[in-house]
């Protein structure tokens, strides 16, 4: 049971949407998953060795380019050092106490806060969702951050006006609840042999309720891959490109369509920033750059500096130009750990694919997975997306009996 509640603890601050991810919080739960780990000798000396190496080489990449190649205040490097102790090692504590279950363990808990989500959507669709906001506001366990209308009870997450029809979830925003979705399917395909269960089908109807077009094209992108692995013949790949050009093509046109929609308005953004400027300036907000804005904005400003990075608190120097909202996930991370960053976290994802994927033209379809998600929302740098990182140091062949009989019992107790 206590290892269903760390993984519970540890989506909800991956989800970044509650007051949990406030500082003192996100402590406490960070020291009650390390005592559990204590206790239950989770924590062996190459646990300890995996994450110390990870951490050597962490602050001698941060240190090199912070006073050899950007040449920051030490402010910057500081962000740098607490990112590695407050998001990579809490990634690090989940997978060193759940070890080869950890895939397990976050698909099954993702699955009851699916299906919370789903009673808590159906009753915003119903009309209910002033009821739902006016209630969780009288709680008061939303972020800091918060905007107006948003609203949020730590399991769900509301937004008026913007996402009246719109799943959340337990996450910020519905497209990023679409991010986590897709990466819990991929866990449980892994974990049952690519078999359409009934978790599946319920994190394909939660998918649908996001209206998210970064979560439908990683959904689609799946089901390519899941199609390849049940008929691996050489000509189906051919048959699957020919199914995903007529899907996205005439099934949901929208989805190429808002893609466009989005881009002509981002160059619009661009040209005109200094107008939005200080109009948002006046309004005391954020300009709020889509996509391919961010991309191009971030390029802009860092140009070569985006091989290694700039920095965790890069934002600190881009508000000193323009006050900007970034929503491409995929440069926030470059943006913050350069493309060798991206680089990094990408092989260690597809070491981690490759023990459950037969053949390394499956891991082009994970791949692109990871960037859909990243383009669409900033979620990368994440706890829940860190694991990759560790994921990999615990092939599934080291699963023993005894592990599976311990999640029996476990199972059996709840």
């Amino acid at each position: 049971m206590i290892k269903y509640i760390i993984t519970l603890l540890f989506l909800l601050i991956s989800a970044k949407a509650s007051i949990l991810t406030n500082d003192i919080y996100w402590f406490v739960i960070m020291l009650f998953i390390f005592g559990v780990g204590i206790y239950q000798s989770g924590y062996l000396k190459e646990n300890f060795r995996v994450f110390g190496a990870f951490l050597s080489l962490y602050l001698v990449f941060v240190l090199f380019r912070n006073f050899m190649i950007n040449h920051l205040a030490i402010d910057f490097l500081i962000s740098d050092i607490i990112f590695a102790f407050k998001f990579i090692f809490l990634s690090f504590l989940l997978v060193s106490i759940l070890k080869e279950n950890t895939m397990y363990y976050i698909v099954k808990v993702m699955l009851y806060l699916t299906i919370i989500s789903l009673i808590f959507f159906s009753f915003q669709i119903l009309g209910y969702g002033d009821s739902i906001y006016n209630y969780s506001e009288k709680l008061g366990l939303s972020p800091t951050w918060a905007l107006q209308g948003h609203t949020n009870f730590i399991i769900f997450s509301y937004t008026k006006v913007l996402h009246e029809f719109r799943n959340s979830g337990f996450v910020w925003e519905p497209g990023a609840f679409g991010c986590f979705l897709a990466i819990t399917m991929l866990f449980n395909f892994f974990n049952n042999n690519f078999t359409f269960d009934k978790k599946t089908y319920i994190f394909i109807i939660a998918i649908i309720t996001t209206f998210s077009t970064t979560a439908y094209i990683a959904l689609l992108i799946l089901l390519i891959l899941t199609f390849r692995y049940k008929f691996p013949a050489r000509y189906v790949s051919v048959i699957g490109v020919i199914l995903t050009a007529i899907i996205l093509t005439t099934t949901i046109p929208f989805l190429a369509e808002k893609i466009m929609t989005q881009s002509e308005t981002d160059l619009v953004s661009l040209g005109d920033i200094e107008t939005l400027s200080k109009y948002y300036d006046d309004m005391d907000d954020q300009i709020p750059l889509g996509r391919f804005a961010s991309a191009e904005f971030l390029y802009g400003t860092f140009d070569t500096k985006l091989l290694l990075g700039v920095s965790n608190a890069y934002d600190d120097i881009v508000n000193n130009i323009y006050n900007v909202n970034i929503s491409n996930g995929l440069f926030d991370f470059i943006a913050k750990f350069g493309i060798f960053g991206l680089l990094v976290i990408i092989y260690k994802y597809s070491k981690f694919c490759l023990l459950y994927l037969p053949k390394k033209e499956y891991i082009f379809y994970c791949i692109s997975i990871l960037f859909v998600l990243g383009f669409g929302e900033p979620v990368l740098h994440l706890p829940f997306f860190l694991t990759f990182l560790f994921l990999a140091s615990y092939d599934k062949s080291k699963k023993n009996n005894e592990s599976e009989e311990n999640i029996n019992v476990e199972m059996q107790d709840v």
